[in-house]
């Protein structure tokens, strides 16, 4: 089997059956799903071994096959995470990571456009987060209504394969995230309609303020040679990473620490500032934070050692 009969089998009616006794054969392609074979998860939730669990998954999700490639690589990392604690129960703390980057390993097997290979990486990643009041701006950031569409699908297919109880309390859980993400998204979309300016009534945008907010930052910058910063694009040389698609790191050291922004390309050549390789740093502090360190730059005369 190659990869690109995998996919035709992945988008089987009932890809469960269609895959079911080519174990061996993807073993062959991609080793990381022979360790998956077989292995118990100690789990009172889990019932089956990691790749009879990964192939329910496919099989419970939506026919579409950004979907199901992400529901094939999900839990692939498992048993590169394993802990167990002192009862005995397995847990598997940051599998979506290396997951994600063992799809990453085979991706290009696969001739996915980028804009699919970064929707996969969103559906790995985030297939066991929970929505809440902590992480809605992250899902409102990264996802599309579409999107979260899908990664409902695979969020659900997950929760079908888990035993009973926690099958049932799961799923509830599930549909109470789905309505916190909907009516989150519903005050996100009203807050991103025109806005009154009050210089002259006329209707601003938040993009437009966006522009101009990226414009004025530019501008003090470059009108400031002394501040210390820099700029750095995301390295593709690796892999892809859906945080930082089509945008830059912006880096300004202060006496009290550094300040980060993630900026779009498109602005890319405004800011007269040091280009170095790779950011190792992105940080978003709380506004009054910002605001502290920036006055460290404004009040204080800091300039580049």
């Amino acid at each position: 089997m190659d990869f690109k009969k995998l996919k035709e089998k992945l988008m089987a009616k009932r890809p469960l059956f269609a895959l079911e006794y080519d174990g061996s054969e993807i073993a062959k392609m991609m080793p990381e799903f022979g360790i998956s074979m077989g292995f118990n998860q100690y789990s009172t939730r889990e019932v089956d071994d990691i790749y009879t669990h990964t192939l329910k998954v496919v099989d419970n999700t939506c026919p579409d096959l950004r979907v199901r490639i992400a529901a094939l690589f999900h839990d692939v990392g498992k048993i590169n995470c394993l802990t167990v604690d002192g009862h005995g129960e397995c847990h598997f703390y940051g599998h979506s990571l290396e997951s994600d980057y063992i799809f990453m390993k085979y991706k290009d097997k696969f001739d996915l456009s980028n804009e699919d290979i970064i929707l996969i990486q969103k559906l790995i990643h985030f297939h066991d987060t929970e929505i809440n009041e902590r992480s809605i701006k992250q899902f409102l950031n990264y996802f599309t209504a579409e999107e979260i569409e899908l990664l409902y699908s695979l969020k659900l297919a997950n929760i079908l394969t888990l035993s009973g109880e926690f099958r049932d309390k799961r799923r509830q859980e599930l549909e109470d995230e789905l309505k916190f993400f909907e009516s989150s998204l519903y005050v996100k979309e009203q807050e991103d309609l025109l806005i009154d300016a009050d210089s002259d009534n006329d209707k601003y945008s938040y993009i437009d303020l966006y522009d101009e907010n990226i414009l004025l930052l530019a501008l003090w910058l470059n009108d400031n040679p002394t501040v210390s910063a820099y700029k750095a694009k995301f390295n593709f040389d690796d892999c892809i990473d859906f945080m930082f698609d089509n945008s830059f790191i912006l880096g300004i050291d202060t006496p009290k620490g550094m300040i980060t922004y993630k900026i779009k390309l498109d602005y890319w050549e405004m800011f007269n500032v040091q280009e170095i390789p790779y950011s190792h740093v992105y940080n978003k502090d709380r506004p009054a934070v910002v605001r502290e360190k920036l006055e460290s730059v404004l009040y204080k005369g800091y300039t580049k050692k």
